[in-house]
């Protein structure tokens, strides 16, 4: 059992080291991450990619190399 850098436990067992990857969330120091944002049916989605440049600028510690991507789209989109 070891103890997570957000302070969970986690328990691996022998055989899921040898067979799987394994991701270590803390080997740099800059993480890049993924957030879905849902848009209000009706709402248009042009509206949020014109707004969604803007609404980064005031993100605290976002960073801007690499530069933040903004992929809006439908929910028709993602089927």
């Amino acid at each position: 059992m070891i103890r997570t850098y957000d302070g969970r436990r986690a328990i691996i067992f022998n055989a899921a080291t040898f067979t799987n990857a394994v991701t270590v969330n803390t080997a740099c120091t800059l993480r890049r991450t993924g957030v879905d944002v849902g848009i209000g049916h009706g709402k248009g989605i042009a509206a949020a990619r014109a707004a969604i440049p803007s609404a980064r600028r005031g993100v605290e510690g976002l960073v801007a190399d690499p530069a933040p991507r903004s992929c809006p789209m439908s929910s028709r989109d993602r089927r």
